[in-house]
């Protein structure tokens, strides 16, 4: 899965873009993620570069866009987001996507008004999620 799969629904991306630095310091030269096979350092900073592409193309394309406007407009973020190879894997998932949930929790972050992606989508990534830590 490449790491690829992480939902942040509960969580806050701010925080998680910060609390990405923690493990760094550890110096660890290989990395167990929650989803995905083993890496190095490397994925912190793919993830970390994910994550900070995301909020800055939200903020700079969507933020001032009404709702329904919006989430017309994610698609068009994932072309952009999977055109750079270090992080395209994190809006091209294969067993599940949650790359319109990512956009729909950043949005609501960065506005405070919920943003409402395609029918199912943030549904199918937060069961996948559940899922994958045994939860269902």
């Amino acid at each position: 899965m490449n790491g690829a799969y992480n939902f942040v629904g509960d969580g806050d991306v701010g925080s998680w873009i910060k609390t990405l630095d923690a493990p760094r310091k550890l110096g660890a030269r290989v990395l167990c993620p929650g989803h995905g096979p083993r890496g190095t350092a490397a994925l912190l900073d793919d993830q970390q570069a994910y994550f900070r592409a995301l909020v800055a193309l939200v903020d700079a394309r969507l933020v001032k866009t009404g709702v329904q406007d919006a989430t017309a407009l994610i698609e068009p973020l994932r072309a952009t987001i999977t055109a750079n190879p270090q992080i395209a894997r994190y809006a091209s998932g294969t067993t599940y996507d949650p790359f319109a949930a990512h956009v729909e929790k950043v949005y609501e972050e960065l506005t405070g008004r919920t943003l409402r992606v395609p029918p199912g989508a943030g549904l199918d990534a937060r069961n996948e999620h559940a899922r994958a830590h045994g939860h269902v």
